[in-house]
């Protein structure tokens, strides 16, 4: 998956205009070195506490500090190709009325989105499971995310046809669910979502897994839980992943 999604840039020294800044290469970060997941125990209470936060319908003023927006580079640029990804700034309100945090894992994302100087909402594919009983168990997620990058089995057809439409598609899914076989008997969705540098804390990907905002009768459209809703600890562990590749969570 690794080689069809990525896409040829221009050196850092040459300038960019519009349309490269959306099509620039792609890059992985599937669990920096030195950084592992908190233990279960963590994760579920980091999950809880974002809940606690985000209890929709959450309020207008959460709404609009929340709300998701492209450039007016970007949005032209998008509105002229009639980019799929609009349908999450339209749905926003859904996600926002009835929207359910879970965990996600990032495949890859746009390369500007690990420069926090970057300030473009840019896109970035992202796995999640919507099986409740086990959503934090994120290594077994992460597994998934690391074998799509890679391209996976040769020999699966089933996995490879599923790969090809991500290909026809040029990586543009809102939701899309992956072979059962291949999910170690989970529902795991493959999604494309936009990532707002402002709405992280560190103001770039620092870490493959996330918390996403999903509403999943109402629409295909994911987004990441805006880190105005995010806990303290999970705040810091993402801060202590950008600073020290040794970071680890405390209980």
């Amino acid at each position: 998956m690794h080689e069809f999604l990525k896409k040829v840039a221009k050196p850092a020294s040459e300038p960019q205009n519009k349309d490269e800044v959306i099509e620039t290469g792609l890059h992985s970060i599937h669990n920096l070195p030195g950084h592992s997941f908190p233990e279960p125990v963590v994760l579920s209470g980091m999950l809880t506490e974002c809940r606690m936060k985000f209890v929709p319908p959450i309020s207008e003023e959460d709404s609009r500090a929340a709300k998701i927006s492209l450039s007016q580079e970007i949005a032209e640029l998008y509105v002229r190709r009639k980019d799929i990804l609009l349908t999450i700034l339209k749905d926003q309100k859904q996600l926002f009325e009835g929207g359910a945090v879970i965990w996600g894992c990032v495949v890859e994302a746009n390369k500007l989105l690990y420069d926090p100087n970057n300030h473009h909402t840019l896109p970035a594919a992202v796995i999640y499971s919507t099986d409740a009983s086990r959503e934090t168990e994120l290594e077994q997620i992460e597994v998934i995310a690391k074998d799509l990058q890679k391209g996976g089995d040769p020999d699966d057809k089933e996995l490879q046809d599923f790969i090809l439409t991500t290909k026809m598609d040029h990586e543009r899914i809102l939701r899309k669910e992956l072979p059962n076989r291949y999910t170690y008997g989970r529902a795991v969705f493959y999604a494309t979502c936009l990532v707002s540098p402002q709405h992280l804390p560190t103001g770039c990907l620092t870490h493959s897994f996330l918390p996403l905002v999903i509403n999943f009768e109402a629409t295909e459209a994911a987004m990441i839980l805006p880190s105005r809703f995010w806990p303290q600890r999970l705040i810091s562990f993402w801060t202590s992943s950008k600073q020290s590749e040794n970071a680890s969570p405390s209980q």
